[in-house]
């Protein structure tokens, strides 16, 4: 879910920041960096983001995708970056709740080095599989998980589906191997493919293909269900409970 108009808000709010030139802000294009590959969650908000901020700005921001180190890479083009206010930030908010305990050396602090604007949205993660697998549900999938060597595809190392899947594997004791990709786009390709069996992603990224029946939902940790996949049921205990990740900039 978004919440665009507020977080549009606090951006216009920048050009009304006192700048040391003497150039109205903004003056020449803005820089929003997106720390996850094109055709996920995050890039398709970012470029909500971009096309509206840049009507209320009078200048084109520019969305630029720098992934990589689960977004380590972007997040720090962007803390190295002049702070002169054309250089956004679009990210989810483990750069600074897992990232810093997930990587022994970041080259830079999220939290000193970032100052955060404003909550864009939230989604949910799924679980989904391919249908050759034949898990119709979440304890038919258990079940073949514990007979059988099973791979689950994410967005990447400490990802939220990746500490999703973990959490249940901790509460279920279910053997399976993580398959991490450079964002959503690539995970859920994999999947659709058949190349990787299960995938932990992000809602938004899987819904359309769990409506056409070319992904099998299994359900989500949430504590309410999703608005945009009514047919996917919620978990059952003792499975884990929601991480419900937000994006930020």
């Amino acid at each position: 879910m978004t919440r665009l108009t507020p977080f549009l808000s606090a951006i216009a709010l920048l050009a009304a920041v006192p700048a040391h030139a003497q150039d109205a802000y903004p003056s020449r294009p803005v820089r929003l960096i997106v720390n996850f590959p094109a055709g996920g969650p995050l890039d398709t908000v970012a470029r909500l983001v971009a096309e509206r901020a840049g009507r209320d700005l009078r200048q084109p921001v520019v969305v630029e995708n720098r992934a990589g180190a689960g977004g380590n890479v972007g997040a720090e083009a962007a803390a190295r970056a002049a702070p002169d206010r054309y250089t956004l930030l679009m990210s989810t908010d483990t750069l600074v709740t897992v990232n810093p305990f997930a990587y022994r050396k970041m080259a830079f602090d999220p939290v000193r080095d970032l100052q955060p604007i404003g909550l864009a949205g939230t989604f949910n993660q799924v679980l989904v599989t391919h249908p050759d697998l034949k898990a119709g549900n979440l304890n038919q999938f258990l079940a073949l998980a514990r007979s059988k060597d099973l791979s689950y595809a994410s967005a990447g190392i400490a990802s939220p589906g990746h500490i999703a899947f973990e959490m249940l594997k901790v509460r279920t004791r279910i053997p399976a191997t993580h398959v991490p990709y450079k964002g959503n786009a690539p995970a859920l390709s994999d999947v659709l493919a058949g190349q990787v069996p299960a995938g932990f992603l992000a809602t938004p990224t899987a819904v359309q293909y769990i409506r056409s029946g070319k992904l099998v939902p299994l359900g989500f940790p949430a504590t309410s269900a999703i608005r945009c996949c009514r047919t996917c049921p919620p978990w059952p205990k003792p499975a884990s409970r929601a991480l419900t990740p937000s994006l930020l900039s």
